[in-house]
């Protein structure tokens, strides 16, 4: 080659954007570019100084050369005469590995004898990475299809079944090849054939959609199925990548449910989260979550938008830095809670997750978005709430505490607790439950913390001990809560030591002005009106010969007159003055529905004596108004059973009666 050729094709070989290098027959460098002198990590006057042995051996020994150069592809070219290209993995320094595509041209002189090798080299580092990030994509992918739960399918526009996964054997009961020689029209049952390659067709051009049709098992049976279809580019042609799910159990539900149109969507698309992808910074993709998160109403307003356009300044920093660090580590970041900027100015709080991800073959991340903006004010609520329960806590003049409910150990207490109980503060949360109960209640105490209850618990009176030993009765009244992670209970304790002394006091004169009644009445009546308690009046009853019945307004005592003159007919045809004893057993049921809204009734046997109660839970009768409710006709009270006592004790042999301000129970008897 001519001088003035040579200077012509280093001027050329300068200017190609790929490295280059010339080597001699010798192994000598005779030419390098700028970009060979990037690529070796040598100057262009340090590498036309080495030959390719040199250059291997250094590196061997000093492990300071970029390249291994006797690998390069020039010494089969100068054998040859051939054309030769590989591809080549480097360590241009310590943790960092290229991939070059190395090409060798030989060169010729005037007698066709190879005089030179012409070596490019083009760093495709990102495009191998890019397909190796692919494969792994498509590995992953193919991973999560056998493992998935549903079926998968993989058709083309015609309907042939591509590709399936084990999901879709079990589900059809068809072997993986009996299928792939299958079309969908073959397992689809509700969409006819000629519909199918339309619908396709859409969807290749707008978009995910969610059906709903059933699917036809190897044995004939059928089920249905909630298929979402995605368009998928399968081995350069479009293609339909199916998901289907079956839902024979939730159909019915499913049928009353109104979807929208947003439900048809891709799986993302369902998600209650909102999810965006972004690539460089810049939104590529919204579900419909994410659209309505941000304010915007379709997913194109949002597209190409920077990211950093929606995020409020105070999260700005904290946002910069996590792109900045899931960009460079390509690893999740964990969920953190941000504030951003909706379209419509609204400002909202997000918990927001992080993963690298891959868009149309470039690396981005999926961010997953929830909105805790109503979980952030309902904390402060809370916190708001808790503060008020605290001063209410503190602040009440009843002694109050939190216990385990496990443990029975105090969990806090307030400062009535404190001065009624004589323990501090600090005793109190170094105790349990037992330390202020005396011994006989432990058994009571153990039976009644088997187990929380849902609401409101009265548990009663009672005996407590305080620090000085003295002996009080508490009216205590608790509710289960959860307290620091704990099954706890809130408790009140009201001391009624003097309130039950009283009235029980009040009890031993009602017993005594009872115990007289009794005497009187008996006396007065001949014993024929006797003043009992209720569980003496259940104790007097015989066998009943009916079920009990209600009555609860005027309009039901035709049916009940006809009730019991029907059983005593049956059960004591011989009673004297029947229809005048169905009198005062009306006399009675009436006064029950008027004056205390009603009561129930039923009719015993007691030997040859026939028995009709009658009770109701009016207010009873006051013992001041007793004899002349009793014994003077015509007198009525609101609480009594009123008007024509006297006469049911005219008519009836005997009367059983037992008030109180709970109600009143009146048994009238007549003999066969």
């Amino acid at each position: 080659m001519q001088e003035s050729e040579w200077a012509e094709l280093e001027t050329a070989l300068e200017a190609v954007s790929a490295g280059v290098v010339v080597v001699a027959p010798d192994g000598r460098f005779v030419f390098a570019n700028s970009e060979a002198e990037r690529i070796f990590g040598r100057t262009r006057e340090g590498l036309l100084a080495l030959t390719s042995k040199t250059a291997a051996e250094k590196k061997r020994r000093r492990g300071q050369l970029a390249i291994p150069v006797s690998e390069l592809p020039h010494a089969p070219v100068f054998r040859a005469a051939k054309p030769l290209a590989v591809e080549l993995q480097v360590e241009r320094e310590p943790g960092v590995v290229l991939t070059l595509a190395a090409s060798a041209q030989p060169l010729k002189d005037e007698a066709g004898k190879v005089s030179a090798t012409v070596v490019t080299l083009v760093d495709v580092t990102r495009w191998a990475k890019a397909q190796e990030a692919l494969r792994d994509g498509e590995e992953r992918f193919r991973l999560l299809v056998e493992r998935a739960g549903d079926a998968f399918f993989l058709h083309d526009l015609q309907g042939k079944i591509l590709d399936v996964n084990e999901q879709s054997v079990r589900a059809t009961g068809y072997t993986r090849e009996e299928l792939l020689r299958m079309s969908v029209a073959d397992i689809e049952v509700d969409w006819r054939p000629e519909l199918l390659p339309p619908l396709w067709e859409e969807i290749k051009k707008k978009g995910p959609r969610t059906l709903y049709g059933r699917h036809r098992r190897k044995d004939g049976s059928t089920f249905p199925v909630e298929l979402r279809v995605n368009p998928y580019q399968f081995d350069g042609r479009n293609t339909m990548l199916v998901l289907a799910r079956d839902i024979s159990e939730r159909q019915e539900a499913e049928e009353r449910l109104a979807e929208s149109e947003e439900r048809y969507r891709s799986l993302v698309n369902a998600a209650p989260d909102a999810i965006v992808v972004y690539a460089d910074g810049r939104i590529v993709f919204a579900n419909v979550a994410a659209v309505r998160l941000l304010g915007a109403s379709s997913e194109n307003e949002l597209l190409g938008r920077q990211v950093l356009d929606f995020v409020h300044p105070d999260s700005r920093p904290l946002v910069i830095e996590r792109m900045s660090k899931i960009s460079a580590a390509r690893k999740p970041l964990p969920p953190v809670e941000e504030k951003y900027v909706t379209l419509d100015g609204r400002e909202i709080r997000v918990e927001l997750a992080a993963i690298p991800f891959v868009w149309e073959s470039k690396p981005a991340v999926q961010a997953v978005a929830r909105d805790v903006t109503e979980r952030a004010a309902a904390e402060r609520s809370l916190r708001l709430s808790e503060e008020r329960y605290r001063l209410l806590f503190e602040s009440n003049p009843l002694p109050m505490w939190v216990n385990d409910m496990e443990t029975l150990r105090f969990l806090a207490v307030n400062e009535s607790a404190v001065r009624h109980y004589g323990y501090s503060r600090n005793e109190f949360l170094s105790m349990t439950l037992r330390d202020i109960l005396p011994v006989e209640e432990f058994p009571r105490l153990a039976k009644n913390t088997t187990g929380l209850t849902e609401g409101l618990r009265l548990e009663g009176i009672w005996r407590h001990r305080r620090k000085d030993g003295t002996i009080l009765d508490a009216r205590v009244t608790s509710y289960p809560i959860p307290f620091d992670g704990l099954n706890a209970e809130l408790v009140t304790a009201e001391d009624v030591t003097e309130l039950k002394r009283a009235q029980e006091e009040l009890l031993e004169k009602d017993r005594a002005i009872r115990r007289a009644y009794v005497d009187v009445l008996g006396a007065v009546t001949g014993n024929r009106l006797i003043l009992m308690t209720d569980d003496e009046i259940q104790a007097a009853l015989g066998e009943p010969v009916s079920r009990r019945y209600t009555i609860s307004s005027y309009s039901e005592l035709s049916k009940a007159r006809a009730r019991v003159k029907r059983v005593l007919e049956e059960h004591f045809p011989n009673v004297k003055t029947a229809d005048e004893f169905i009198v005062a057993f009306c006399e009675g049921l009436t006064n029950a529905v008027k004056h205390a809204g009603g009561g129930d009734y039923q009719v015993f046997a007691r030997d040859e004596t026939a028995q009709v109660l009658i009770s109701d839970k009016g207010g009873g009768i006051d013992f001041g108004n007793l004899p002349k409710a009793t014994l003077l006709p015509g007198f009525s009270t609101q609480q009594t059973l009123g008007v024509g006592f006297t006469i049911m004790l005219e008519i009836s042999d005997r009367l059983l009666l037992s008030t109180h301000p709970g109600g009143t129970i009146l048994v009238l008897e007549i003999s066969r």
